[in-house]
């Protein structure tokens, strides 16, 4: 099931899912899953016009595609009728026609902006998608700095229906499998409001993550390093505190195991600490330097990335002093070892590259193959991951 699925994930399964995504449908267009492109409008409307009934299969209060349209009650409805001819009330909360021809006194719901004439409201994940929603000035219109936020959000979305399509039927307790605290950074990655309050998936996960990890706690204090810091990276993105889970410090945990190795630390470690807010010391930016400069080491250029990561978030999150010009030298030189294309040998080391190498350029990558590797890169370094703030 999914375990397997995630383990599997490998370099060939990357390119197929580039290849299919690269078959792209119009912009107004929704491509189901056996490749046919519908109209957006035909989405979450009962029919099934796919085919394969790809275009209803998230019209659920809790799954919601974000090309249709969510009422302010929850209820998935196709976008065909919001603001329609008829004026009907398909939402039963009367949020598809509320917001149709309003005044400039009255606010707009949040997560939706105003249209360029003032006098309607839309969803704001609306803007630039290829369909016009606004009367009189389009929201269709300068769209070109859209164009690469609408790519990247669209290829995310697919990712994310790759691991709902992948969860297992039944008891809510074991429906994500063992590598429920990689999937917990991964869907947070897509959609960052996978943890908001009310969202089904987030407190599914929640539950199964906190399960999960009070079973191995008491079954077996013996976890690796990589997996506690997996654990505590999960914890974070779910809101949850790694300095308080059920008595135990994950956090304190994780610190004793670093402070206790010898010459070499996994930066990984390091990169857990920093973004738990552990308190950085002179000692880790030279544990981290140390593991850039390991040339022996497998995977060397994975090591000199998660390595960039850390010094950056110590860097960035606490008062130790970083060589600024040193940390730009290393991204630097990860950058050179990228392809024309972004990429870096494998897609795992790409994904560490590219996200080691965003804090001073942006990604040569394109969208599908960043959002791929936003996916592949919580095998190692979920590094996107905001500490203290609520996702």
């Amino acid at each position: 099931m999914i375990d397997e699925d995630l383990q599997k994930f490998s370099e060939s399964r990357v390119m197929r899912t580039i290849a299919i995504a690269s078959t792209q449908c119009a912009s107004a267009q929704f491509k189901c899953s056996n490749g046919r492109c519908i109209s957006i409008r035909y989405l979450c409307d009962t029919g099934n016009h796919c085919g394969d009934h790809s275009d209803q299969q998230f019209c659920d209060p809790y799954h919601c595609h974000r090309l249709a349209f969510q009422c302010l009650n929850g209820k998935c409805i196709t976008r065909r009728w919001f603001c329609d001819i008829s004026s009907a009330n398909n939402c039963g909360d009367n949020s598809d026609e509320q917001y149709c021809n309003i005044s400039s006194s009255v606010q707009c719901p949040s997560g939706w902006i105003r249209c360029p004439s003032g006098s309607r409201c839309i969803p704001s994940s609306w803007v630039c998608d290829g369909l016009t929603e606004c009367i009189g000035e389009s929201e269709e219109r300068n769209c070109g700095n859209y164009t690469a936020k609408t790519q990247d959000s669209d290829a995310k979305s697919k990712l994310k229906l790759w691991f709902l399509r992948r969860r297992k039927p039944g008891s809510m307790t074991d429906r994500w499998g063992s590598q429920v605290h990689r999937i917990a950074v991964a869907l947070h990655l897509a959609d960052n409001s996978t943890f908001d309050g009310g969202n089904r998936t987030g407190e599914e996960i929640r539950y199964e993550l906190t399960t999960q990890l009070l079973h191995r706690l008491a079954k077996d204090r013996k976890m690796s390093s990589q997996e506690l810091a997996l654990y505590i990276h999960a914890l974070l993105v779910a809101c949850m505190d790694p300095r308080d889970f059920y008595g135990d410090d994950l956090v304190r945990e994780l610190r004793r195991r670093v402070e206790a190795k010898g010459n070499y630390t996994n930066p990984f470690l390091i990169l857990a600490l920093c973004n738990a807010g552990d308190i950085m010391t002179a000692r880790d930016v030279e544990r981290v330097t140390a593991a850039y400069d390991s040339q022996h080491r497998p995977f060397w250029t994975d090591c000199q990335a998660l390595a960039s990561m850390a010094l950056s978030c110590i860097s960035s999150r606490s008062s130790v002093s970083v060589d600024e010009r040193s940390l730009r030298d290393m991204l630097q030189e990860l950058k050179r070892r990228q392809f024309r294309n972004g990429t870096v040998d494998n897609f795992r080391t790409t994904a560490l590259v590219t996200q080691g190498g965003n804090r001073y350029t942006p990604s040569s990558l394109d969208s599908h193959t960043r959002a791929i590797c936003d996916i592949s890169i919580i095998k190692m370094c979920p590094k996107r991951i905001d500490h203290g703030l609520p996702v």
